[in-house]
């Protein structure tokens, strides 16, 4: 259990992508976010994936890399019985950029901890890295 809620946080540590939501605090945002991952329903219309990606094929590989990883994540989810709550846990806002911590918490009784990292563009607050 423990090698896939580190495999989760990996996954998207490695992905340095940024999303972007309904919401515009970094709280809601994360909690969002974390939401959507966790039940699958990852919306490629909710992301903006970086300045380093193109419309070249770049941006088709990440669509279809972080779809595989929420359909994923759904699977690991229905393993702990669910999704039960994101609890965000501290966050702290300096100018342009914001700092989550968050626990994730399962129907089973588990639980993932991690840090989200957000910046604001546009008057926009997206995630930069999770």
């Amino acid at each position: 259990m423990l090698n896939t809620s580190k495999t989760f946080f990996t996954a998207l540590i490695l992905v340095f992508f940024v999303a972007c939501g309904s919401s515009n605090d970094p709280e809601s945002l994360t909690k969002d976010f974390l939401s959507e991952i966790a039940e699958g329903k990852f919306d490629i219309e909710k992301m903006y994936l970086g300045k380093d990606v193109k419309d070249d094929g770049t941006k088709e590989m990440f669509t279809g890399k972080l779809k595989a990883f929420a359909q994923n994540s759904k699977a690991q989810t229905d393993k702990k019985g669910g999704l039960k709550e994101v609890k965000i846990l501290s966050s702290k806002v300096e100018e342009n950029k914001a700092f989550v911590d968050f626990e994730i918490l399962f129907n089973d009784g588990s639980s993932n901890k991690g840090k989200a990292r957000l910046v604001k563009d546009n008057q926009t607050w997206k995630i930069e890295k999770i």
